[in-house]
């Protein structure tokens, strides 16, 4: 598990900016943007881990960046959103937006700290399900693979048996054929080799 982390701030105020920046602890690496504009394609760029967002922003508002968010391949990344208490009803319309959580301004740096290790903590969690749900899905596919492939090779392997005291004229094309099974055996051997690995890593 990775220990440090990418935190994307979007908001407009530079005073929050700062807030957050001096309020982080040391494993926790900030990248700051004043407006949401962008800021998906921006995140091919960045292997970012959490978000935090103003609502009320110029251009467009942290609502409509959330929905974006949610809706692209960048889906994962938790959101939380920066709001005033007076905001009560775009709270509620950003948790519907899909944001995993909020934070009322003014905050405590040590709220802000408890929020972001719990969301990043659960997030490593969703990565790492995600990649044993894969792994277990690729150790599927390999066995139907090896079943496929092994059945009719132990096969096709004794029959050629039967055909080896043929005179020597069909000798070479018997070769050619057992060669080109050895082959696909090697094939196998590999696909089991790669499970070995993957389940060792």
């Amino acid at each position: 598990m990775n220990t440090n982390k990418n935190l994307l701030v979007i908001d407009d105020s530079k005073l929050v900016h700062s807030i957050i920046s001096n309020s982080i602890p040391d494993h926790i690496n900030m990248i700051s943007r004043f407006e949401a504009s962008n800021v998906l394609e921006e995140l091919d760029q960045f292997d970012i881990d959490i978000i935090l967002c103003d609502i009320n922003m110029p251009g467009i508002s942290g609502i409509e960046f959330c929905k974006s968010l949610k809706k692209s391949k960048h889906s994962e990344i938790p959101l939380i959103f920066i709001t005033s208490q007076s905001d009560a009803e775009d709270i509620s319309q950003g948790l519907l937006a899909g944001a995993n959580d909020y934070l009322i301004k003014p905050f405590k740096p040590q709220e802000l700290i408890v929020r972001l290790n719990n969301h990043l903590r659960m997030h490593d969690l969703y990565v790492e399900r995600q990649n044993l749900y894969a792994q277990n899905d690729f150790n599927k596919m390999v066995d139907i693979l090896s079943h496929e492939i092994n059945n009719p090779l132990f096969i096709a392997q004794g029959y050629l048996k039967k055909f080896e005291d043929l005179d020597e004229a069909h000798d070479k094309y018997l070769k050619k054929i057992n060669n080109s099974l050895n082959r696909i055996k090697d094939v196998l051997v590999k696909i089991r080799e790669i499970e070995s690995a993957q389940e060792f890593y």
